[in-house]
């Protein structure tokens, strides 16, 4: 998991360097297709096959509504469409557990883990339409770089220290991660102390999730971890869209 987070912050960092928003739109469809793909198999959840509809049809309608909704040349994007997507794919989450047929057992479970993805696709579909704006590409870039540094925090973690100390561990690291990038790259008008503020968020909440999921059995699995890699990127989307809108 620690790799697909690392892989894709990486990717995006290089996307947002050449200021190439497709390649940072890629790199989130890839992350939802790998969600989407191995969600369900990471927290072993119960109507796998309903429940991996559930999250396609979510991805489908968040990622294509965060498309259609750009507009650069606006300061804030109109995001309703993405709302709305937001709400049915939600309600069809509801409705799927409605249409089960196995006496549904860890109905809480289940419906609480698949609106936790959709809430992690929807993260990023907001960021979506920014991804274009002036200030996207240092937004994205000092989240990406923020967030590729935290990884090494995972072999501390692994390793050496207990919770506490290794989120601490991570915060350093993406500050440095974080002000490296913005000295680099400014952030519009954001103070510099600003963007490194929201790197150690997107960071620290990246590698946050990452071992949240670490003492899942089903870690041993290829689709689970890269499923956890993938939405740790995919959060950092809500950081990347408050950079764009307060600069």
């Amino acid at each position: 998991m620690t790799v697909t987070a690392l892989l894709a912050a990486v990717v995006a960092a290089v996307g947002a360097g050449l200021d190439r928003p497709v390649v940072l739109a890629a790199v989130g469809a890839a992350c939802v297709v790998a969600v989407v793909v191995g969600w369900v198999r990471l927290l072993n959840l119960p109507s796998p096959r309903g429940s991996t509809a559930v999250l396609a049809i979510a991805a489908v309608a968040l990622v294509v509504t965060g498309w259609l909704s750009r507009s650069p040349e606006r300061g804030v994007a109109d995001l309703r469409w993405v709302l709305a997507a937001l709400g049915l794919s939600v309600l069809t989450a509801f409705v799927h557990q409605l249409a089960r047929r196995d006496g549904r057992p860890r109905l809480v479970e289940s419906l609480a883990a698949c609106v936790a993805a959709i809430l992690i696709i929807a993260a990023w579909a907001g960021a979506t339409p920014y991804l274009e704006h002036e200030t996207a590409r240092a937004a994205a870039l000092v989240v990406a770089c923020s967030v590729a540094v935290a990884t090494l925090a995972d072999v501390a973690r692994g390793r050496w220290v207990d919770d506490i100390p290794a989120v601490v561990i991570a915060a350093v690291f993406a500050g440095i991660g974080a002000t490296v990038a913005a000295r680099a790259v400014p952030v519009g008008a954001l103070p510099a102390w600003a963007a490194v503020v929201a790197g150690v968020l997107a960071g620290v909440g990246s590698y946050a999730l990452r071992q949240i999921f670490f003492v899942q059995p089903t870690q041993s699995r290829r689709r689970p971890q890269v499923a956890s890699g993938a939405a740790s990127w995919l959060i950092t989307g809500v950081v990347i869209s408050a950079l764009v809108i307060v600069s």
